[in-house]
């Protein structure tokens, strides 16, 4: 169960996983492998016939929920390419999902969350320094001016902008940017990418088609209308034409467009340096909905009817831009607090 070993059975069973994904799965799985095996001469995987052993083992350990269940989900591919029985870890990962969408839904909110809860409006400052910032000239004195660090920077500043206008998770990652003539010629069979579709004349467009809840609300479509992003909108398509809005350093080694995880490392990165605060998409979401949902409240309260309609109207864009019910959207309105 050595690393470079586990490298190379990833590698083969899933010949079109990146491959900065099957060094992960190897080293998660490695690192199990050391410590359950610490007592024996032979690191061997014939603990995994004994299931109760590894869901004691991430238990003790103290792992998150989420943890875990991506503990399972390595070892789920593992077993798979061994053609072995993963029915018991597929229903233990089942129910430690079923679990997080639970607490999820509930409105709870985590550890994690409260210790990287902050306000809108901080977050708002945030992100009026990274457009301070990304405006400077690059110059030698720049606070910014090595090439890929400045990239970087703009491309946060911009989901950043995304994420606030139309909140939403962590999709983002893969937007391309397509013209309105080239996107007729996909509707409405071949939509299986996230764009941004640029018409002349006109508002540009979020198309998004792959995203968490997809099955259930289908293509999500809005118009972005917001004057500031729309200008970072157009000055990047200008510069990119038809490609990617996120893409990686060293471009020619890594290859497309960020993945989910990434998006969670780049607003983690920025976020901790500039706040101070490891901020996810699903934690900036419970911001932005936690203070819509005091101010729908407060003027229910005061009997402003005009303004809940207003608030109402806009909690049901996000709802919609995020991908679930208004229903669903009510029970994330919490109090960051430490109960």
């Amino acid at each position: 169960m050595d690393k470079e070993t586990l490298i190379k059975i990833f590698s083969d069973f899933r010949p079109d996983c990146k491959e900065k994904t099957c060094k992960q799965y190897a080293m998660t799985l490695s690192k199990i492998s050391k410590d359950i095996n610490k007592d024996k001469d032979y690191n061997g995987d014939e603990y995994l016939e004994n299931p109760q052993l590894v869901f004691d083992y991430l238990a003790n350990k103290g792992s998150a929920k989420s943890t875990q269940a991506n503990v399972l989900s390595t070892i789920i591919i593992y077993l798979d390419s061994k053609k072995r029985d993963t029915t018991p870890y597929k229903k233990q990962k089942y129910l430690l999902d079923e679990s997080i969408e639970l607490h999820y839904n509930s409105g709870k909110p985590t550890e994690l969350q409260i210790n990287n809860w902050t306000s809108l409006k901080s977050i708002n400052d945030m992100v009026g320094k990274l457009d301070s910032l990304c405006d400077e000239p690059m110059g030698e004195n720049a606070s910014y001016n090595e090439t890929w660090t400045r990239k970087e920077m703009e491309q946060v500043r911009l989901l950043f902008h995304l994420l606030l206008k139309h909140p939403s998770r962590n999709e983002y990652g893969c937007l391309q940017f397509i013209s309105y003539r080239n996107f007729k010629k996909l509707m409405p069979q071949t939509i299986d990418k996230n764009y941004i579709v640029i018409r002349s004349g006109k508002d540009p467009q979020l198309v998004i088609s792959q995203y968490k809840t997809q099955k259930t609300y289908g293509l999500k479509e809005t118009f972005i209308t917001d004057k500031f992003l729309k200008k970072l909108i157009m000055k990047t398509y200008k510069k990119i034409g038809q490609e990617y809005l996120f893409t990686y350093p060293k471009k020619q080694s890594w290859g497309g467009c960020w993945s989910n995880n990434y998006v969670s490392q780049m607003l983690a990165k920025w976020t901790s340096q500039m706040l101070g605060k490891n901020i996810s998409s699903t934690i900036l979401y419970k911001i932005i909905i936690h203070e819509l949902g005091v101010s729908y409240d407060q003027s229910l309260k005061t009997e402003n009817w005009e303004l809940a309609e207003k608030v109402k109207e806009k909690l049901q864009e996000y709802a919609k831009s995020r991908g679930h019910s208004f229903k669903i959207q009510k029970k994330v309105y919490h109090t960051p607090n430490h109960e």
